[in-house]
């Protein structure tokens, strides 16, 4: 849905690999962002945010910030 401009953010919590690693290039290649809600690499799962759009992205990781630590 991200990736199709249906959403504008996923926050996930317990994902697996397998969950999200053949998302990613969907969505990056529809010019939206995953990562960890920390910035990092979310192809391990975990907790991972997905946005299609950078300012949005930037701005929900300063919020999950908090959250995460």
């Amino acid at each position: 849905m991200v990736a199709a401009a249906g959403f504008d953010a996923v926050i996930e919590t317990g994902m697996n690999t397998y969950d999200i690693l053949a998302l990613i290039p969907i969505i990056e290649g529809a010019g939206g962002f995953v990562t960890n809600w920390t910035g990092g690499n979310a192809a391990d799962g975990g907790q991972v945010l997905a946005t299609g759009d950078k300012r949005l992205h930037d701005e929900l990781l300063t919020k999950l910030a908090s959250v995460a630590a």
